[in-house]
């Protein structure tokens, strides 16, 4: 098992079951287990057991079924092993879907707000004289 990030701290082994005992029942905190080049994966607690979160490096999110802890750290250990069928054998739902598309176009559509303001601006300032 490689190295590994649980929020923002290197960790090794199977720190992570450590951390996901550590989750109090009682409130609904979370930590990350990130790996670089890999993805990011966010263990949370509800009432009732734990959800797991895939977020990938493409820009969406994925969320598992409410589970139990020891099916938790099954998942968590398969993918810190770099299993790419970790997720198998669940139904995964998709929480988030961000595209570079549409990053870009937001950009683009600042710049455009941008220059607008700026020729407004530009255009009332000339005009008063």
């Amino acid at each position: 098992m490689k190295s590994y990030l649980i929020d923002g701290k290197e960790a090794r082994g199977e720190d992570y079951v450590g951390a996901i005992d550590a989750l109090p029942s009682d409130d609904l905190p979370f930590f990350r287990v990130r790996v670089p080049d890999k993805g990011t994966v966010m263990v949370s607690t509800l009432p009732g057991g734990f959800i797991v979160t895939d977020e990938r490096l493409d820009g969406s999110s994925w969320t598992s079924p409410v589970l139990a802890k020891e099916p938790v750290k099954g998942l968590v250990g398969l993918f810190l092993d770099g299993h790419n069928a970790w997720r198998e054998g669940l139904e995964w739902e998709l929480t988030m879907l961000t595209t570079r598309n549409a990053s870009r176009r937001t950009l683009r559509i600042v710049l455009i707000g941008a220059i607008v303001v700026a020729l407004a601006a530009w255009l009332a300032r000339l005009f008063r004289k």
